[in-house]
């Protein structure tokens, strides 16, 4: 588990740098008491480092860490001089508490005394106390900071991730309604003329809606899986197109497992029969095929129908590049002509 310090109370931090602070000076007065055993008696050197923790605590508790909310929300030049007041305030704190002890463990109460010790104290002090002062005020700044840039940055990711939660819901709303409305229109244009072959596509048609009802299209599946769907939606098309539609599945078996979002090859096979069949298209064959290179593999669709110069991207396309925009970093779809081809070609990340 990390341990993660912006996480702590505002006020546990402050104790803790203090603490922190106070084993430096302890060091230090050790390292004096080492080399000149004569500048400070051993009784009040730990007299001394237990003074400084409980002087610091007191002057945070009452000055810094109140003086620090009540500022938080103020505009800047109000939070400037304040904090200068404040700062002023923390060292009187700090050194009341600190020359009034030492009166009290090691000297006689006095209240002339008490002054005296307070301007000379002041007089060595002053940049030590103010430079601890400024020290745990950027703790906090930096803290809140931190906390503030971590809150906008969630609240960034949760965002996103809802939005692209919600762009998955409504290109899967688009894909069931498009491939049903032109599979309807296929039923239509041969229910005269091939009744049973009608009533047939009908029977796979609701086969593959209810697969496609049934699917999380904010999940991947395997390609295995979405071969199976291809295969569905082809069936529909060869009850239509008869001995004029062909296909073959050249997809390498370690390809099979390769992740990838439900219905997106779907739309490219239907593109492929809607645009090959234009310009009087007597027989259409379309090739499924896979291959790796380096650490992508593409999945091409390949038809010899119509040239690429006549087709025109419709929605089909248009929802495979948003999901896979949406599903992977690095993805890329591209369309072009080799030969006699043309080449839908899905390039993913293995």
């Amino acid at each position: 588990m990390k341990l993660e310090l912006y996480r702590f109370p505002t006020v546990l931090l402050l104790l803790i740098a203090w603490t922190f602070i106070s084993i430096l000076g302890g060091i230090e007065t050790l390292m004096i008491y080492l080399i000149r055993p004569d500048a400070i008696q051993f009784d009040k050197f730990y007299w001394i480092a237990i003074m400084r923790i409980v002087n610091g605590f007191a002057a945070i508790l009452m000055v810094l860490y109140p003086g620090y909310k009540l500022l938080k929300n103020q505009s800047l030049t109000i939070k400037i001089i304040g904090y200068i007041i404040f700062m002023f305030l923390f060292i009187l704190v700090y050194l009341a508490f600190s020359v009034g002890q030492f009166q009290l463990m090691f000297l006689k109460v006095s209240w002339n005394l008490f002054i005296g010790g307070m301007v000379e104290t002041l007089m060595t002090e002053l940049h030590h106390i103010a430079s601890y002062y400024f020290f745990l005020l950027f703790i906090m700044i930096g803290k809140d900071y931190y906390e503030e840039r971590t809150n906008v940055l969630l609240s960034k990711n949760r965002l996103e991730t809802e939005l692209t939660k919600t762009q998955l819901e409504v290109l899967q709303r688009q894909i069931q309604p498009h491939f049903l409305f032109n599979t309807l229109n296929n039923v239509v244009a041969i229910i005269d003329e091939k009744k049973k072959a009608a009533q047939e596509m009908l029977i796979d048609l609701s086969e593959l809606l209810r697969v496609s009802m049934d699917m999380d299209f904010s999940t991947k599946i395997a390609l295995s899986e979405e071969l199976n769907i291809l295969n569905k939606y082809l069936s529909i098309e060869k009850k239509r197109f008869e001995h004029q539609l062909n296909y073959q599945l050249n997809i390498r078996e370690a390809d099979l497992n390769i992740k990838l979002p439900p219905f997106l090859l779907q739309p490219l096979v239907e593109n492929a029969i809607k645009h090959g069949f234009k310009d009087n298209t007597k027989s259409l064959y379309i090739v499924i095929e896979s291959e790796r290179m380096g650490e992508m593999v593409h999945i091409k669709i390949k038809n010899n129908g119509t040239s690429l110069s006549s087709m025109n991207e419709g929605l089909g396309i248009r929802n495979v590049k948003e999901r896979l925009t949406n599903s992977f970093e690095n993805a890329q779809y591209r369309i072009y002509q080799k030969n006699e081809w043309v080449i839908n070609e899905i390039s993913l990340p293995l």
